[in-house]
Formats: structure tokens, sequence, C-alpha cells
């Protein structure tokens, strides 16, 4: 190649750099450098170099001149007003279009209620963005009320508030619904956590408890001062709220006392009792329990052994003769009643015992298991068991002749190396080992 060869191709590729930077100057056009030849992506139109994809006045094509002004990728763009051209042939509101917000392109979450207004994204009235989304805080579960207020596992959101399904029935839903306070359905009529409204909580440590959706004392107390008490026997409100007895006093019965009684007890006349148990003075002073009746948390009632009351007097309608099965039902002479029926008139000198297995006639004079006097209802002896080796005499656990009874077990004291002594006096005299007891002495 030749100098002037040389120097021709610098010119043009000086010249076709400046044009370069001039089309990224002005984005359209520029002269036609020397060489007649335009620089990719220019076409030259009469005379011009000037971008097609872009030119208005030479749109796709060189003297295609769009009417609107516009050229977008060679294909004019007839947009008008506020609209924008933001695809070929494709006019759009940039301040309303949610899928060209701001700028062609920008698209607003319309699936989570993110709409175009004023060329931003913008939640949907009744919506609020919580980390970028668009979320109804009346209804959303996980954002109920407030960002980030996740609701219990089973609950949902009900204006602004997590509250389960259904609570059915007089319940009602109390707490917040979100970990750690899940809450519960509850009956604010009894419940002493929401008493009336939840949250309302009455002071049970003082004696009150949910009534009615009020919290109140329970029967028998009375509220002073903002707390339960029993003015029968409260010292500092003694049969009225504030009525304190002096020193060492006790409050019985409503009136000031001077037995000065400990806790739990009352003063009847000059003697402390209990009148939770003390049979003389059952519930209040002088109040007897009769008839083999105990005194039972202040009311007269007859015990486990005997439970029925039977004319004033405790029995048991299982066992009594006199009240077999029921009151009055008198079993026959010589009868005994067995699970509340009348059984058995045994032969003297046979008497009717009974057991777990049933009803049967015995002498209780020498039945070694129904030892005793067969007198009485039941007879006395019935199920007495002799045992140690005796046996029944007279009605009487004896041991045989010739041996002693030591500790409940008859044995031979003249030759018990265990008992070795002379009747009872050997009782408990153990020989040492290796000797042998002989006519109630050890010997080696």
């Amino acid at each position: 190649m030749g100098a002037g060869d040389f120097m021709g191709s610098v010119r043009r590729c000086v010249a076709n750099l400046v044009a370069i930077l001039l089309v990224g100057c002005s984005d359209r056009a520029i002269d036609v450098p020397d060489s007649g030849v335009c620089p990719a992506p220019l076409t030259n139109c009469g005379g011009t170099c000037t971008n097609v994809q872009i030119d208005p006045d030479n749109c796709g094509i060189c003297r295609n001149k769009c009417g609107s002004g516009f050229c977008n990728q060679s294909r004019c763009c007839d947009c008008t007003g506020p609209l924008a051209c933001c695809s070929p042939g494709v006019c759009a509101d940039i301040q309303s279009d949610s899928n060209n917000c701001g700028t062609c392109g920008t698209k607003c979450d319309t699936a989570s209620s993110s709409f175009c207004t004023a060329g931003e994204c913008r939640c949907a009235t009744g919506y609020t963005e919580c980390v970028g989304k668009c979320v109804n805080l009346s209804s959303d579960p996980y954002n109920c009320g407030t960002c980030g207020r996740h609701c219990c596992s089973g609950l949902y959101c009900m204006n602004a508030k997590c509250v389960p399904p259904g609570c059915g029935g007089p319940l009602i839903f109390c707490g917040e619904g979100i970990p750690p306070d899940c809450g519960a359905c509850v009956d604010v009529k009894s419940d002493n956590n929401n008493c009336g409204t939840c949250g309302t909580k009455c002071d049970t440590t003082a004696g009150f408890t949910c009534m009615t959706g009020a919290c109140s004392c329970i029967l028998g107390l009375t509220s002073c001062a903002g707390k339960c008490v029993n003015t029968n026997n409260d010292t500092l409100n003694c049969g009225t709220c504030g009525n304190a007895c002096f020193t060492g006093s006790t409050c019985n019965a409503g009136k000031c006392n001077p037995c000065g009684c400990p806790t739990a007890q009352v003063c009847c006349g000059t003697v402390c009792v209990s009148l939770q148990s003390d049979p003389t003075n059952c519930g209040a002073c002088g109040n007897k329990c009769t008839g083999g009746k105990g005194c039972v948390y202040g009311k007269c009632a007859c015990p486990t052994a005997t439970p029925t009351d039977c004319n004033g007097t405790c029995t048991n309608l299982q066992t009594d003769p006199s009240n077999c099965g029921a009151c009055a039902k008198v079993c026959f002479t010589g009868q005994v009643c067995y699970a509340g029926l009348c059984f058995c008139g045994c032969p003297p000198p046979q008497v009717c015992c009974t057991s777990t297995s049933g009803v049967y006639c015995t002498n209780t004079m020498t039945d070694i298991n129904n030892c005793g006097s067969g007198t009485g209802s039941p007879p006395a002896g019935c199920g007495a068991k002799c045992t140690g080796g005796k046996t029944c005499v007279a009605g009487l656990c004896v041991c045989p002749t010739g041996q002693t009874d030591c500790n409940g077990t008859c044995t031979v004291t003249q030759t018990d190396p265990n008992n070795c002594g002379l009747g009872a006096a050997g009782c408990g005299v153990k020989c040492a080992a290796g000797h042998s007891c002989v006519a109630g002495q050890c010997v080696p």
C-alpha cells in the first residue's frame, strides 16, 4: 500500500469514528462522510446518515415521515396527548398504565392489588404495602391489623382481628390470636379470667368468682373493701363490714366473743370448738348431732359404716336386722340381715353368721373360724378366727391343755428352746445355741 492510500484509509477511519460519536450524541442523523458510506446502523437518506429505527422523517425507510413525530423500532408511533410510545404501534399512559408505569415496561403487581397511579405503582384503596407486597390488613392472616402480625394456626383475620371460625353457643373468643397469646373460646358469664368482657379477671384469692358475667362473692360471703369475707366469723368484719372485734377476741355467728379461739375455731359459751367437726356444736353453737351421726363440714351426717338415717338413727340397711333393706323392716328372731335381706333361723346352739360368700349356721362356742359368745345381732364371734394353734372352747380361743400362749402362739414351754420355762414365765426365753429345753430348763 502506498503512502497516499494509507493516509486515505486513516482519514476514512477518523471520519467513521466521528460519525459514530456524533450519532451517539444526536441519536438520529449526521452528514454523509466523504467516503459516501454511512456507518452502521445509519442509512444514507438524501445525503444524510440517519437511524431509520427512530427517525420520524425516515421511519423504517427513507422519506417515510411519521405524522405523530415519533418513530420506534422502524415503525411510526401515532400517540397523542399524554400517551407515550412504549412499543411499535403501542401507546400507553405511563401515569396510569400498570404495564408501563412511569416508564415503558415497568409493570405493577396487579395480582397483589398494586396499580399505577401518577406514574408510580401504588397499593389499591384498602390495601397497604407490607415488605413490597400489597395486602389487606383487614383480612390477611399474615398481616392482620398491621404488617407482620401473623395469626395463630387455625385462626383467620376478620376486621383486622385474629379470630376462630366460630366458638358456638354462648362462647366468645378472647385473646390476641397471635403467638404466644393464641386465645380461646370462653363463656364470659363464668370465666374468672374473662368475666363479662375479655380480659376482666376476678380476684379468686380474695374470694371472688365470675357469676352471670360479674365478679361476685360466692354464696355465704360478703364483699367488704374489695375482699370476700364471712361476716359470721371474720374478726375484722364481724356481722357487718368494718365491725372489728377487739384483739384476742373471735367472731362467732356474726358476734364478737371473748374466747380468743385459734383459726378455724369459734367460741361457744366459754369453749373454743370447730363448728365444722364438733358433734355437740355442729355448724352452730349448741347444735348436737344425735343417732350416731357425726359432724362433717358443719352438718350432721351419718358415717360411712352406717350411712342411712332411719328415724334419726344411723344404720346400715345391708346388715341391720331391725332395718334390713329399708328403714323399719325387721328380721324375725334368729335371722340375720345380709345384703339387705333377712336370712336363716339356725337351731340352738347354732347361730346365723354371714360372710362374703353367703349366710351359714354355726356354733360359735366351738367353731375355730367363728369363735365367740354368739349373742347380739349380728352374733358375737361370727368371723372371729382362732389362730396360733388355739381351739374354741366356750366361745373363747384357748391353747390346748399342756400348752401356753406365747405372743399369740400355743407352745409347750417345757420343751420349746425358743420359749423355755414353766408356763408363761418361759415365753421369750431362748436357749443358747446347741442347748435344748428339758423340763422347762435349758441344758447343754
